[in-house]
């Protein structure tokens, strides 16, 4: 009976199966591939933490439920999770944070790529001495290229230092008896002035001309005197006078101070004249502005004028158009009047 109730029983010996391996550690186990499961690597900390921290939990307006009901929507479930926005002053503390690592980077990089190749120059240095020339070479060409960069600019107040120095040795060439030294624009006058004294030749070229006169006096006695001495000898052959070439030396030698002077004179009057043809340009071009500006206007004078005059004319064409107003209104003011009364006489009549 109990044999029959079940079946399905099996009443033999039972039958263990055991593996041929003693232990699975030297076996290579492959893992069954499926789908579902996500095998992605993780992110960074770094990575995670930027995706999460412009969140927050807000729990005001919802009730947080962790029973693990099916009662309620899954969306219901928890806390509410909000994406804060950057503000402008993250943004831009964020941006030179940025800035800021992406610099140091770039000067640490360089910094180690120079070190490198400074290092292989000294290795290289000891093996060959003919190399140390040339490093200490290139640091002293390197020094020299920061030592020129650290000099300044020349500026507007070095153009005037430079200026006043010109001034200065222009005034030790030609003389001056102002002390203490005068001002820059009093400086400028005076120079102008002693040019145009240089310039000017009228005092000069009077006198000039009085030694020239005197000298042709002198041609013309001596010219005589010779005509004369000739007609007295009877020579016909031109007397001639020979002058000797020790005193054409002579009188050259004389004159190379003057060329000296006007070696060391010539070339600052010759900037001076310059720097003051510039000045005299710059002058022209602001007359001619000045001019255009005068010219711009009397132009709008002009349309001034004009624009008073149409206003006239408008003003007079409205004071008519409200005069005829005026009679047109006065006109029609009578004629309803008329109506009115005759409408009165009509309602009384018929009353």
């Amino acid at each position: 009976m109990g044999s029959d109730a079940s079946p399905d029983l099996d009443h033999g010996p039972e039958v263990f199966e055991t593996s041929d391996v003693e232990s699975e550690a030297g076996l290579d186990l492959q893992e069954e591939q499926n789908e579902s499961i996500a095998r992605d690597p993780l992110a960074s900390a770094q990575d995670a933490a930027a995706s999460y921290e412009s969140s927050a939990i807000n729990d005001e307006l919802t009730l947080a439920d962790f029973s693990g009901t099916v009662s309620r929507r899954l969306g219901q479930s928890g806390y509410s999770v909000e994406r804060a926005g950057e503000s402008r002053r993250q943004k831009l503390s964020r941006i030179a944070l940025e800035l800021e690592e992406l610099s140091k980077e770039e000067g640490d990089s360089e910094i180690e790529e120079l070190g490198k190749q400074l290092e292989v120059l000294t290795s290289k240095d000891r093996v060959d001495p003919e190399l140390d020339l040339g490093i200490s070479g290139v640091f002293k060409d390197i020094d020299a290229a920061l030592k020129v960069k650290e000099n300044v600019e020349p500026t507007a107040g070095d153009e005037v230092l430079r200026l006043e120095k010109r001034i200065a040795e222009l005034e030790d060439l030609v003389g001056t008896t102002e002390e203490p030294p005068s001002s820059l624009r009093n400086a400028l006058n005076n120079a102008s002035r002693k040019v145009s004294v240089l310039y000017d030749h009228e005092s000069e070229l009077s006198a000039v001309k009085a030694e020239i006169k005197s000298l042709n006096k002198e041609m013309e006695l001596l010219a005589t005197n010779r005509r004369m001495a000739q007609v007295a000898s009877g020579s016909k052959e031109p007397v001639s006078v020979q002058i000797s070439f020790e005193h054409k030396v002579s009188s050259l030698y004389d004159r190379l101070a003057e060329f000296d002077r006007a070696n060391t004179t010539v070339p600052l009057i010759l900037t001076r004249l310059r720097s003051l043809n510039r000045v005299h340009a710059e002058s022209g071009h602001a007359i001619e502005c000045v001019s255009n500006l005068d010219k711009t206007l009397a132009e709008l004078a002009q349309d001034m004028k004009k624009w008073d005059e149409s206003i006239d004319k408008i003003d007079k064409s409205i004071n008519e158009q409200s005069e005829a107003f005026g009679r047109n209104s006065e006109v029609f003011q009578k004629k309803m009047n008329a109506v009115l009364e005759r409408i009165e006489k009509l309602e009384g009549q018929g009353s």
